[in-house]
């Protein structure tokens, strides 16, 4: 069994996916949850202090 999850941001969209969804017969089930904060809300700063964290990680490994 493979499992997706998808976040979406418009509530009305994502009840016409649930519904789509539901009309699939290879679908099993669907489960909705409501996030408090959105996962996006990392600060850009943190996101960038983590991409240069791995700076020179391959730096003699590759040729």
């Amino acid at each position: 069994m493979e499992q997706i999850v998808i976040q979406i941001t418009d509530r009305e969209k994502a009840h016409t996916l649930y519904q789509v969804l539901s009309a699939l017969d290879f679908v099993n089930s669907i489960t909705t949850v409501e996030l408090e904060q959105p996962i996006s809300s990392v600060s850009s700063t943190e996101t960038q202090a983590d991409f240069f964290s791995f700076a020179g990680l391959w730096a003699n490994r590759v040729n």
